[in-house]
């Protein structure tokens, strides 16, 4: 195997973390289903990729609509019930500290959300940053 073999087969095991959305490091990945706590690296749906593209939540990369990965924290998995209100996000009943949804960016921009209660579907995953307030997230 030559380095540079080494090198990309690496960079599919391994994600270097640079955002404050998450701890600073070096994370490697896993095989199995997300679990809640559990932090994932992910593709955002086309639509919602190019819009944190162009707000410049994230940069250019592999993701559908040339979009980066995105890096969060799992809140919730399929099965879990989420209510998300101006005040907090809550799952499964357990309200999480700092959680309130922002209605606007550090730029003063509306930013789209929706309040209410969901149940999720298998697939679906609902994403949270509590360690930046301000992180692009589910909410």
């Amino acid at each position: 195997m030559d380095w540079l073999t080494r090198i990309l087969s690496l960079s599919i095991k391994l994600w270097l973390n640079l955002s404050p959305s998450l701890p600073l490091g070096v994370y490697r990945a896993v095989d199995g289903p997300p679990t809640r706590g559990s932090i994932v690296v992910v593709c955002l749906p086309e639509q919602i990729g190019r819009f944190a593209r162009d707000r410049g939540y994230l940069g250019y990369g592999p993701c559908p609509g040339q979009v980066e990965r995105l890096g969060k924290r799992v809140a919730a998995i399929a099965g879990d019930t989420v209510e998300v209100t101006a005040a907090r996000v809550v799952v499964n009943g357990f309200a999480i500290p700092g959680s309130g949804r922002l209605v606007c960016d550090s730029r003063g921009r509306w930013l789209p959300g929706t309040e209410g209660r969901v149940v999720l579907r298998p697939g679906e995953l609902f994403l949270l940053a509590t360690d930046n307030r301000r992180s692009f997230d589910s909410r």
